[in-house]
């Protein structure tokens, strides 16, 4: 395990991966992590652990959502966003998105400032599908075979899933079928 208690020493900081062979790592830290190596405080360095496909991992402390929180002068931030404060520089949009979709990861290149609403159609979520156009409130996809385009002059052009609007009808007819049942009683 190699780890940097000084920062004045030229040393690879954080803990290697237990999952990661040590040549790739060391390699991807002198090619990626030293030039970052001043930037950030032995502190934040020591709660880091380096994977093979570029992740700095989090150890420290985490929020509920599995974001790394770091206390500077007694306060507490985001460990993603003090990376990138410190390495980069101002964040210039609402947030960052995490390109490697893992909340933990505090490398700042894996962190893309954007705008709250390009971060949710980033994400993997039901909402973000619809967001992105892919799906339906209901999760089925809008394929060629699957969608009608409504524009009738009194709504606003908009599609339809005909997964739904086959569900929705079959729902009706059996419904009016039980009322009609229940009338000829």
């Amino acid at each position: 395990m190699l780890r940097c208690d000084d920062p004045r020493r030229w040393c690879v900081p954080g803990r290697l991966a237990e999952s990661a062979s040590v040549e790739q790592t060391v390699a991807y830290i002198e090619r990626n992590v030293l030039p970052f190596d001043q930037r950030l405080p032995p502190q934040f360095w020591s709660k880091i652990e380096f994977t093979t496909d570029g992740c700095w991992l989090w150890t420290g402390g985490t929020n509920l959502q599995g974001y790394g929180r770091f206390s500077v002068r007694r306060v507490l931030v985001a460990a993603h966003r003090f990376s990138f404060t410190s390495t980069v520089g101002p964040i210039l949009a609402e947030t960052l998105d995490h390109l490697c979709k893992n909340p933990a990861c505090v490398n700042p290149a894996h962190l893309d400032p954007v705008s709250q609403a390009e971060n949710n159609r980033r994400g993997a979520s039901p909402l973000a599908a619809i967001a992105r156009g892919n799906v339906c409130p209901n999760g089925h996809p809008y394929s060629p075979n699957n969608v009608r385009y409504v524009d009738f002059p009194s709504q606003t052009p908009h599609r339809r899933c005909v997964t739904c609007k086959n569900g929705n009808q079959r729902r009706y007819r059996k419904q009016l079928l039980e009322k009609m049942k229940r009338g000829a009683r």
